[in-house]
């Protein structure tokens, strides 16, 4: 055999040995191939921890690489890109409210965790508190239970306050909007 000829199969064994390892997908989008093992194969308490209350759909349908990239057996969490990137690619309504005239600071500063759990919370739209509790972890509750009490405030934030930004001035919606979809 010559030495063009060896060179050749050594390439064609390097080439299928490659091809055998799971691609880590990239951080820039593309074309994202599933890992050989499920993320569960190797983290079982995981389908536990995240299996009750309101799941976000990603985690619901295992597809832990909607937001992750698989780690192999170096270990660590790495996601597709950082937040709020990674959320505002699927959730483009809410990356629009980011140019309304006024922005909730968290929002506006791209922590959506300060208000969302990422994989399953028992409350409505993955909050991490039900308000008026979840506004209260920032805002100073003392102002709000004084003696007499304006009667919108008493109905809850979201009756007037839009959760990300709006229109009018501190996020008071437009049309005095809800700041959360379906609740009255």
């Amino acid at each position: 055999m010559t030495i063009g000829g060896r060179s050749l199969i050594l390439m064609a064994l390097l080439l299928a040995l490659v091809s055998c390892v799971p691609s880590t997908g990239s951080r820039g989008g593309g074309v994202v191939k599933a890992p050989k093992q499920g993320c569960l194969d190797c983290h079982p308490e995981m389908a536990t921890r995240f299996a009750g209350g309101r799941v976000h759909p990603p985690v619901a349908e295992k597809n832990c690489a909607a937001c992750h990239l698989p780690h192999g057996m170096i270990g660590g969490i790495q996601l597709r890109a950082n937040p709020p990137d990674l959320c505002f690619s699927c959730h483009q309504a809410q990356a629009r409210e980011r140019g309304e005239k006024a922005v909730h600071q968290p929002f506006a500063e791209g922590k959506c965790n300060r208000c969302h759990a990422a994989h399953n919370s028992e409350f409505a739209h993955l909050l991490t508190k039900m308000a008026p509790a979840l506004c209260f972890s920032c805002h100073d509750r003392e102002p709000f239970s004084r003696k007499y009490v304006h009667a919108p405030v008493a109905n809850g934030c979201a009756g007037c306050h839009l959760a990300h930004g709006g229109g009018a001035t501190a996020t008071v919606g437009a049309r005095g909007g809800l700041a959360l979809p379906g609740v009255p």
